[in-house]
């Protein structure tokens, strides 16, 4: 540095600038030179006077600062320390009167970074102590008092998150509040905004007040606003926001916040200079958007990428005050790697980085729940893979530790509580201790009554209660319980989410109809057995085709209501624009202000999404204001609601409908029969449990992978399922196939991954049905998500055409970008269209999504002869792939947005087209159903992988069979018997190779 001459008190002044300056640039650039620099320069401004020189309390601050931004941005304890005691020098300086407020805000601000550092509360009273009389000292000067009530903001915060005392947080939150008034627009006001979003968080955090949680939100929005681009603390501000945004999407699920969180994440840490102290923090905010992420989306990518923001910042910020967060990091992503991959060394992972996050921690971290329940979640999942004793003592000692940890009012309470609920149910089944039992009762009592739990936790909460007792033999108090359970579910998934999101918050609750389903049964009533199975299962799907159908019949009592719930309906059915997709690029208006680190051309386009999600809420209370009025009119008083089973069995006037049921409790078949005397036969399945079932599901999987036959999946459904069904029906011998009866299947839980249509024993001695052990062979089987949905899709069934041509629209993909021919498409598509009285074909290029959309409303069926991609972990995202399905898929979001009022069949010669994810299975999110939803009233789809040549036999032979001269009946009577035609074709031919002919299904009418 070159040597710098400045004489008496202006030449001081003038030093102190030029030092004061350099920490800011020390602060924008992060380089080692320019901090040393700002020392350097701070340091000589006061050797340069003596104590009891005016200057020297303000130049000893300034030193101090400089100190402090030494410590964020390196680390240096020893920096800090020397902070410390430079700053109370100059508190402590008789000449200190003119600055006494600044410096002890300064003070104060070093002895919250030593109490962050050291989490020692015995340095509490002190912290607090002086930015108290920070705050007192400053009450002249507006300016100053704001900033000295953000330094006692933030020490208070500091204090909350050693201590845990909420009411610590509460006044944090109101200094912060005070600090935002009395301080100007800029850089300082950024810096309480941020200071207040931190401590709303906390108290939401502490008691679930989601108010408070709004506030925080919007408060790091202003901060970031108000941060100048390339300001130091931008990072910290953009971080402070991407948190509120990640809590917010843990509340309710809203793809949109995931969205932004984790767009303004990666902002945060590609901005935090590596070595500065709050760069751990930032990346453990990244670390868990990304796990979010990979819980939504299954992204492999994403949970890799945690892991190592994870374990970067342990290696950056070791034994800080994120610590204990980031092991608890690790732990989350090690269960989500087991969970979805059954890999052993993850689950070790989660269990010993648990571990690690609790010891980190100590018994009075704030978190210390939270951290043991991600334990107790890790010892749970490895009881239930190799069960032990002394395991599952350890995990009921946790579970118990974690309860008590937590206390009534906070967040994750009622998680906890399931957690130990899980426990004793677990104690119980392995020791029958029907003390655990009774404690298990208690505590799902009380998570079940928890005014602060989430709607799926209360969901979940009644569930066990339930489960509880019915162990306990309480068969009336457990139905109850599941009664109530299954009433929440449309809290659970609201109308004012999109459909993602809705889907998303059912999949939590997989499997709860079943269940009570089976509690009714227990109870002796069948007739609500297939009530609650109704009202559990298929609930967006009912509640779209049940609004269109619906809208009819209320049209002609009054036209005014009709029209107005279909503008409603309209209105809540649109996708929300969305400033693009995870991770991907955004699209916004120009002339907008940067916003939370992203480009100033996203800000327009987050601002719409944020007005779109408050008007949904908006159109949320409209709709729910309308059912009450229709509800009101006589006539409609179940407009919409619970479905009766007097409905339920008008729907079966064409044939049995067999709801096939798999729940932990029992597996049964309930047989809808349209007989008004006894509407519900139930057929116990004997020896069949719910794992026996998905046993069956792996080795089907693991046959076809592999190429091999699945005669004996087959055979063990036909024996064990469908055979005691069709004799209960008195379905015993075979028949010709113009004789066979109608069937419908409802799949519950792991059977919608059997295919039961094709159950039987198959072989050469079969050819010819001369023995007819199987489905096939005896009825004409259909498929349907629920027995309203197949109410729904008759009331669908278009008028006749009379003479006129029905027409097919062809869609034909033998090439598609990025993927393997499909070489039998064109002739198929050719074959086809000479079979058909009329068609459109769009082939290749012309194949695009907007075109296919397009030219649907013209033609009464569709046939889709293409590649079709099943994503089981993110079902909505299924889709076929048509010319440009890299940058416009034709997805399951995009057909069942559809509103086709003219359609009759879909036919979909494309592979997995009803593969659904195992937690969305009750949900039917797969393509075939989307096209049940846009309007089809009878779609043929397939299980699995289909062959190419095989897939063009069976579809010609349906088309020719369909429009063979002198048929009767239009589409939708035909098709399903249409589709047994083309497969027993091809079944006579290759009785061995069922796997060739039985993927294909009929869904719908």
């Amino acid at each position: 540095m070159r040597p710098l001459r400045f004489v008496g008190r202006v030449g001081m002044v003038a030093l102190d600038r030029m030092a004061r300056a350099a920490r800011a640039r020390a602060a924008r650039t992060g380089l080692p030179d320019d901090l040393a620099r700002a020392v350097a320069l701070s340091r000589r401004t006061v050797e340069r006077t003596r104590p009891g020189d005016p200057l020297r309390p303000a130049l000893l601050n300034t030193l101090a600062g400089t100190l402090c931004l030494v410590y964020n941005l390196t680390g240096d304890a020893e920096a800090l320390a020397e902070a410390v005691t430079v700053s109370r020098e100059a508190v402590d300086d008789p000449g200190s009167a003119p600055f006494r407020g600044i410096c002890l805000c300064t003070l104060a601000t070093a002895l919250r970074l030593e109490l962050e550092r050291t989490r020692d509360p015995g340095r509490l009273a002190g912290a607090e102590a002086v930015a108290r009389e920070a705050v007192a000292a400053t009450g002249q000067d507006r300016r100053e008092h704001g900033g000295a009530l953000l330094v006692l903001s933030n020490v208070l915060l500091t204090c909350h998150q050693i201590t845990g005392e909420v009411p610590v947080a509460r006044e944090a939150a109101r200094c912060a509040e005070a600090a935002v008034e009395a301080l100007p627009a800029g850089a300082h006001r950024a810096v309480a905004f941020n200071a207040l979003a931190n401590a709303c968080l906390l108290v939401h955090r502490a008691t679930t007040d989601d108010a408070l949680l709004e506030r925080a939100a919007e408060a790091a929005r202003q901060s970031v606003e108000e941060t100048p681009p390339g300001d130091p603390g931008r990072a910290a501000h953009t971080n402070t926001l991407a948190s509120a945004l990640l809590t917010r999407y843990g509340r309710t699920g809203r793809i949109t916040d995931l969205r932004e969180a984790l767009r303004v994440s990666r902002a945060a840490a590609g901005t935090m200079p590596p070595g500065h102290v709050l760069r751990p923090a930032v990346l453990h905010t990244l670390a868990g958007v990304l796990l979010e992420l990979y819980g939504r989306t299954g992204q492999e990518s994403a949970l890799d990428e945690a892991i190592q923001a994870a374990r970067l910042g342990l290696d950056q910020g070791a034994g800080g005050p994120v610590t204990p967060g980031l092991h608890n990091t690790l732990s989350m992503a090690g269960m989500m790697g087991y969970l979805d991959t059954g890999d052993g060394k993850a689950l070790a992972q989660a269990r010993t980085e648990a571990s690690r996050a609790c010891a980190a921690g100590g018994d009075g971290h704030p978190q210390r729940a939270v951290f043991l329940s991600n334990l107790a979640k890790a010892l749970r999942a490895a009881y239930e893979r190799e069960p032990a004793p002394g395991l599952l003592d350890e995990l009921v000692a946790t579970g118990r530790l974690v309860a008590a940890a937590s206390t009534g009012t906070a967040l994750h309470r009622a998680d906890h509580l399931i957690e130990l609920t899980l426990a004793l149910l677990h104690r119980h089944e392995q020791l029958g201790d029907p003390d655990a039992l009774r404690e298990a009762r208690d505590h799902a009592t009380e998570a079940a009554g928890s005014p602060h739990a989430l709607p799926w936790q209360q969901v979940t909460a009644h569930r066990l209660l339930g489960r509880a007792q019915l162990a306990l033999g309480e068969r009336e108090a457990a139905l109850g319980a599941y009664r109530t359970a299954v009433g929440l579910l449309p809290k659970v998934a609201p109308r004012r989410l999109e459909r993602m999101d809705r889907e998303q918050g059912l999949s939590r609750i997989a499997g709860l109809g079943p269940e009570a389903a089976s509690a009714a049964l227990a109870a002796g009533a069948p007739e609500l057995a297939l009530e609650l199975l109704e009202q559990a299962r298929g609930v967006l799907i009912a509640e779209r085709l049940g609004t269109r159908s619906e809208t009819a019949r209320l049209a002609a009592a009054d036209s005014a209501l009709a029209g107005e719930l279909d503008r409603l309906r309209a209105l809540l059915d649109l996708p929300q624009e969305q400033p693009g997709g995870l991770g991907g690029p955004a699209r916004a208006g120009a002339g907008d202000p940067p916003r939370a680190g992203l480009p100033a051309a996203a800000t327009a386009a987050l601002r719409e999404a944020e007005r779109a999600r408050g008007r949904r809420g908006e159109l949320e209370a409209e709709w729910d204001g309308l059912m009450a009025r229709i509800r009101a009119r006589e006539g409609f008083e179940d407009f919409l609601g619970r479905p009766s089973i007097a409905s339920l069995n008008r729907v079966a006037a064409s044939g049995p409908v067999v709801l096939v049921n798999a729940s932990r409790h029992g597996c049964d078949a309930l047989i809808l029969t349209g007989d008004g005397e006894r509407p519900v036969r139930v057929v116990p399945l004997e020896g069949v449990t719910e794992p026996a079932v998905a046993e069956q599901v792996i080795r089907l999987r693991d046959a076809l992978e592999d190429r091999r036959d699945i005669d004996d999946v087959l055979g063990w459904a036909w024996d064990r399922v469908t055979e005691p069904v069709l004799s209960a029906l008195g379905r015993t011998e075979p028949r010709p196939l113009d004789r066979r009866p109608r069937l419908w299947w409802v799949a519950t839980g792991p059977f919608a991954f059997l295919p039961l249509h094709a159950a039987g024993h198959h072989g050469r001695e079969a050819a010819g049905h001369g023995a007819g052990r199987t489905v096939m062979d005896r009825v004409v089987s259909s498929y349907t998500p629920t027995v309203r949905a197949l109410g729904h899709a008759r009331r669908a069934v278009p008028a006749p055409q009379g003479a006129g041509p029905r027409s097919v629209l062809i869609v034909a993909m033998p090439e598609t970008p990025g993927e393997a021919p499909l070489r039998g498409v064109g002739r198929e598509a050719r074959e086809i269209a000479g079979a058909v009285p009329a068609a459109e074909t769009l082939a290749g290029p012309r194949a695009t999504r907007e075109s296919v959309r397009g030219a649907l409303p013209r033609h009464t069926s569709a046939h889709f002869a293409c590649h079709g991609v099943s994503e089981p972990r993110n079902p909505a995202t299924s889709r076929l792939l048509l010319d440009d399905h890299l940058t416009a898929p034709f997805d399951v979001a995009t057909v069942s947005g559809l509103d086709l009022a003219s359609a009759e069949l879909a036919y979909l010669s494309a592979c997995s087209t009803t593969e659904s994810g195992v937690r969305s299975a009750d949900e039917s999110v797969h393509i075939t159903a989307a096209f049940l939803l846009a309007g089809f009233p009878g779609v043929v789809g397939t299980l699995w992988p289909v062959q190419d040549s095989a897939a063009r036999r069976i579809a010609v032979a349906f088309y020719e069979e369909m429009y063979a001269e002198g048929a009767g009946g239009g589409p939708v009577d035909r098709a399903a018997y249409a589709l047994q035609h083309a497969v027993d074709r091809l079944r006579v031919k290759r009785p061995d190779l069922p796997a060739l002919w039985s993927a294909h299904l009929h869904m719908g009418v």
